[in-house]
């Protein structure tokens, strides 16, 4: 990661036992299987941080679900923003966007940001 200065427009909070699973959102790849269960690393209204297996590039544009202790499976549609190598040599720390909430079909459901909402008064 570098030394640049933190742009995030939310908080971010590190929820403990969260997990992971994600998928590319290509075309060919939808009917394709979740990979994880991965650790998460934080999350906010506006995006997330987690531990994925390459290949995954800036700007892929990916799917995930999201599962905390005693929640419902949360799922999202992102845009990576960022890869960074992990010690292990394996897999990658990466930071997604999320695409915006409305009700296009590109978009995730007003219902998701709720919950988002929620996950920040239950764990701020």
């Amino acid at each position: 990661m570098s030394d640049a200065p933190d742009r995030r427009a939310q908080d971010r909070l590190e929820i403990d036992g969260g997990k992971v699973y994600y998928k590319m959102s290509f075309a060919s790849d939808l009917f394709g299987r979740y990979q994880g269960p991965l650790d998460l690393i934080d999350i906010s209204k506006s995006g997330s941080g987690f531990i994925a297996y390459p290949p995954i590039y800036n700007n892929d544009g990916i799917k995930i679900k999201v599962k905390f202790p005693g929640e419902k499976a949360l799922n999202l549609k992102a845009k990576v923003m960022w890869t960074a190598e992990n010690q292990d040599g394996k897999t990658i720390r990466i930071g997604v966007m999320f695409m915006p909430f409305g009700s296009r079909r590109e978009y995730n459901p007003p219902g998701n940001l709720a919950r988002l909402n929620k996950l920040n008064e239950k764990y701020n």
